[in-house]
Order: C-alpha cells, then sequence, then structure tokens
C-alpha cells in the first residue's frame, strides 16, 4: 500500500506465485498465494505522476507460503538417562500458523501433547534423535535435533571415563550456595554450571589448580536440573545438580 497521490495512476506486478484479489490501479493491492505455491515472491508497483516523466517503480521482495525452517530446535544437547526436558521448535515473527508433530527415538518418550510448540520428553537410555514436523501453508517441514546421553553412570555426557581427577559437592538439592570439591587436579580447570532447559551456561569460573575447594551462589538460579561440569587439561567430569527454592 502506497499514499494515495492524487493525480497520480498506479500499475502493480507481482511473481507467478501470486495473484491479485480486486483491482491493481489503485494505491494498494491484496494478493494471494496460488495454490501451495511457496518460495521467493515478490510485488512490484509502477507510480506515474504528472510531475515525472519516468514512472517510479518499487518493488518489495519476500516468501510466499512456509519459508524452511531457520532456527533449530531449542533445549538441551546432552541429558540423563531418564531425565526430563523441554524442547521447543522456535520459528520466526510472521510465519503462518503451524501445526506441530513431535516423534522420538526408540527408549524416548514425549510426556506432554505431541501437537505443542513445545514438547516434555523423557530420555532413553542411549543417545536419540528429537524430530518435530511442522505443517502451514499445504507443506510439512522437518526439523531434528540429536540429544547425547552420559557414561559414567548416571553423569550427563560430554564427560568420559577413566578419568584422572573427580569432584564432589554439597548440598544437593541446593538453594543459594553450592560447595565443590574437586580431587586428582593437576592443572588449572574451569567449573561451569549448565541449565538442562536451556542448554545454557548460567555460571562459569576458571579456577587455579591450588585450589581445590570453592563454593558457587546459585542463589540467582531458578528450580530446576542442571549440570556442573569441570573441565581440566582437556578433560571434562560432569554431575547433576538440583536447584529447588
Amino acid at each position: 500500500m502506497f499514499k494515495n497521490i492524487a493525480g497520480a495512476s498506479y500499475s502493480w506486478t507481482f511473481s507467478s506465485t501470486l495473484s491479485a484479489v480486486g483491482a491493481t490501479n489503485t494505491n494498494q493491492v491484496t494478493v494471494q498465494r496460488n495454490g501451495n505455491s511457496h518460495g521467493a515472491a515478490w510485488v512490484q508497483v509502477q507510480i506515474s505522476t504528472a510531475c515525472s516523466a519516468t514512472p517510479v517503480t518499487t518493488k518489495v521482495d519476500f516468501t510466499a507460503g512456509f519459508p524452511q525452517v531457520t532456527t533449530p530446535i531449542s533445549g538441551t544437547n546432552f541429558a540423563v538417562q531418564g531425565g526430563q526436558y523441554y524442547f521447543t521448535q522456535e520459528v520466526p515473527l510472521n510465519y503462518p500458523a503451524v501445526a506441530y508433530n513431535w516423534q522420538v527415538s526408540s527408549g524416548w518418550q514425549v510426556l506432554n501433547n505431541q501437537q505443542q510448540q513445545t514438547a516434555f520428553i523423557q530420555a532413553g537410555s542411549t543417545g536419540g534423535f528429537i524430530d518435530v514436523s511442522m505443517t502451514a501453508c499445504g507443506i510439512t517441514r522437518l526439523n531434528s535435533k540429536y540429544v547425547e546421553i552420559g557414561g559414567g553412570g548416571g553423569d550427563p555426557a560430554r564427560g568420559t571415563t577413566g578419568q584422572d581427577f573427580d569432584f564432589t559437592f554439597s548440598p544437593n538439592p541446593a538453594s543459594t550456595t553450592v560447595n565443590i570439591i574437586a580431587t586428582g587436579i593437576t592443572t588449572d580447570y574451569d567449573v561451569m554450571i549448565f541449565d538442562l532447559m536451556t542448554s545454557k551456561i548460567v555460571k562459569q569460573q576458571k579456577v587455579n589448580k591450588s585450589q581445590k575447594q570453592l563454593t558457587m551462589q546459585i542463589g540467582k538460579l531458578r528450580s530446576g536440573l542442571y549440570v556442573i561440569q569441570i573441565t581440566s587439561d582437556g578433560k571434562s567430569r560432569s554431575k547433576q545438580l538440583s536447584v529447588s527454592k
């Protein structure tokens, strides 16, 4: 739509994926998608006025139909066997209405309505795929995410077995602080706390190898499941922390 200019004439054209609804010689035009076509589309208008010998041409490019998914499934990249996690398929603004359907690998389980944008999923005993199909405009898109299950007993992924260092922490569950004691550390190390729901690092601290005990403040963390991970000399060790307020 353009501002109506007195005495001006308008001529609209558009890509083959679109067709006009109504007149195409006014300052605004309504278009609709042709069938189930999708992909690049454009609308162009030539505006002629008495004050200009050459018409002014304006072109707008956009996507018609249901565009390819460019946003990943949000949620943890690693999990504990039997743990329960939220995953969400984010979509950009101005997307058409989408119908969702979640599917998971054998041994995993979708615990809530599979047709929602956010899925509540219980992890299996081995790593698995989380798939979501999205249908809009008569088109179905598929997006996938692989989530790892860690070894070393109940430890989440990103830790390996047979390491020469370890750590303990208390209390668990915790609410305001967590006290960590590392053993067998011979190099400087990093301590990180991951949020298992968002797979984001919420606390991080670099520690000198001479410091074997430290206290981390967690008073601002919401209630939920987290992972404490210590990395030293290229090796990692991870354990699950429960925060309860």
